[in-house]
């Protein structure tokens, strides 16, 4: 009899075995997705379907609780070779199912657009945690490295090796189309090889996710939003004035007839979401074409562009109506602007480190004041901040971006890092963060490199901003509420007068005047410009009587 006993005992510690044996992440999800597809089916055809597959027998316990709410994260993985997590057969349930749902939603489409890093991945996490309905009035986690790391683990995130917006392209495909680029570019001289792109300004942002202040508790952090668009030449000898959209064709802090952008070296355009679009993108390139045009008929140039959509549909659309005549486009790999574009290798963050900084000088001085920044500053503030920042950016800093671009040679000496070529500004900029802190006007502080550059400003095909909303949408019971709205309220700024012009001026020339060393060309422009304020004024004050003798207007500046 023993002997066929032994047989018998096998089979019942296989079976034994059969049925300890844990079931892995893989397999639990599979049998997820294949409940998901025929949702006719009961538990037991459910084990009988998973034995076959899997040559393993589920109870029916298991089979439930694999479909319950538990592991409902499990239909958001990317089943893949590199994911090592499905052959665990235990992964842990996340802390925060929906949030880490929606945010592999976001990364999932936003990488084939953007770089992710894992502070971003940090960021977006915490701006979905504010807008999703299920942690509403709950506090903000605070997303550690572990964290980070379980959840990369979880959804099976690699860091990759990037080019650019791309992750996992063979990197002599985009060699070969630089050096078609480059073998373009060698053609021209520096000063003839331009660039051209656009950025977000969130121009109301603050350093923390909402100041908290006696002033404006409980403000959410604003999201006015303007579009700029660059361009520079590849010696820093050429940069065009900024073209600015935003969502108003005259903002009241403008005035009657926008009057205040006059004199501004800049274009303003609108549209209902602020952005670039073909219609705005083929008038610049008419205007930079007859630019060029204008200063010799003969010159001949080359615009860098990404393939961002108005990009393309404005060359497409002028190409069949006004061909440029003195502008040749070339267009950068796709899907590698942030490794190859110029105005991305650190001439549009070190303009806005410049741009931050004037922005956080007035918001100390407001606060000091005992006023509400975000109330008192207006998009024609903006406006001129941008200019400065633009302004403020040396040919310098520009040539050595280009470089960095390796879209033109360079010679054998070193070339700043874009973190030296940005120092001041950002070292300034945090000196007036902490100055903030100090005050106790703001709290919870974002790191200053998030500060200087949200996210939401990349511009894209699809706008990150929209993407975290959109994505957020998908997994809130109430849609989020969104501000739609004008430029700003503000009253424009009040007439100023011809004789309180020339007050203003000769307490300057004085002001001049007391100093040690005291500058003689700047004191000659003031006075030029007290002689042209007291003509003004003059005609201002006989308006009906132009005809007056001309030694009148001498009397009157005696």
């Amino acid at each position: 009899m023993a002997p066929q006993k032994a047989p018998q005992e096998a089979s019942q510690k296989a079976s034994s075995s059969s049925r300890r044996r844990p079931i892995t992440v893989a397999q639990r999800l599979a049998l997820r997705r294949y409940a998901q597809k025929h949702p006719q089916l009961n538990q037991t055809a459910l084990v009988t379907w998973f034995e076959k597959e899997f040559d393993h027998r589920l109870s029916q316990g298991t089979v439930s609780e694999s479909l319950s709410k538990r592991f409902s994260h499990l239909d958001t993985t990317t089943i893949s070779t590199n994911n090592t997590t499905l052959e665990k057969t235990k992964a842990r349930s996340p802390q925060w199912p929906q949030l880490e749902a929606a945010l592999f939603e976001w990364h999932r489409r936003a990488e084939q657009e953007i770089p992710i890093s894992g502070e971003l991945i940090k960021e977006v996490a915490t701006r979905l945690w504010k807008i999703l309905e299920v942690y509403k009035n709950m506090e903000v986690p605070q997303f550690s490295n572990g964290w980070l790391a379980k959840f990369k683990g979880r959804y099976g995130i690699k860091q990759r090796t990037r080019h650019g917006e791309a992750g996992s392209v063979d990197e002599s495909f985009y060699a070969e189309q630089l050096i078609a680029v480059q073998a373009i570019a060698g053609q021209y001289h520096p000063s003839n090889i331009y660039n051209c792109d656009e950025t977000g300004l969130f121009w109301k942002s603050t350093p923390e996710r909402g100041l908290a202040t006696q002033q404006i508790a409980g403000t959410k952090q604003k999201k006015d939003r303007i579009t700029l668009h660059f361009c520079c030449n590849a010696d820093g000898s050429d940069k065009l004035p900024l073209w600015i959209i935003g969502k108003a064709l005259n903002p009241r802090c403008f005035g009657a007839g926008a009057w205040c952008l006059r004199g501004h070296d800049c274009f303003w355009r609108y549209n209902q979401k602020a952005w670039m679009n073909t219609q705005i993108m083929s008038e610049w390139l008419q205007w930079f074409d007859r630019r060029i045009a204008h200063q010799d008929p003969q010159r001949k140039v080359l615009l860098l562009m990404d393939n961002f959509s108005a990009h393309l549909s404005a060359v497409e659309a002028l190409s069949l109506q006004e061909p440029l005549k003195n502008t040749m486009v070339c267009w950068l790999p796709p899907n590698t602007t942030s490794l190859y574009q110029p105005l991305d290798q650190g001439i549009i963050r070190t303009f806005k480190a410049h741009y931050r900084r004037r922005w956080l000088f007035y918001m100390c001085e407001q606060f000091e004041a005992s006023k509400n920044p975000l109330q008192t500053v207006t998009v024609l503030k903006a406006i001129q901040w941008s200019i400065q920042a633009w302004q403020a950016l040396s040919a310098t800093t520009i040539t050595n971006c280009w470089y960095h671009s390796q879209l033109i040679p360079r010679g054998t000496e070193a070339i700043p890092s874009i973190e030296d070529l940005m120092a001041e500004p950002v070292q300034e900029a945090s000196s007036l963060v902490q100055r903030l802190l100090d005050q106790r006007n703001v709290h919870d502080i974002m790191s200053i490199h998030s500060f200087l550059n949200p996210v939401d400003e990349i511009v894209t095909n699809e706008p990150v901003d929209d993407l975290i909303a959109e994505v957020a949408q998908q997994y809130n019971t109430v849609e989020e509420e969104v501000e739609e709205g004008v430029e700003d309220n503000n009253e424009p700024p009040p007439l100023v007068t011809a004789t309180s012009a020339i007050e203003a001026l000769q307490t300057l020339r004085l002001f001049e005047q007391q100093q040690e060393t005291v500058e003689l060309e700047i004191i000659q422009q003031l006075n030029l410009h007290e002689t042209r304020l007291y003509r003004q004024r003059y005609l201002q004050q006989h308006q009906n009587q132009l005809q007056a003798p001309i030694t009148s207007f001498f009397h009157s500046i005696e």
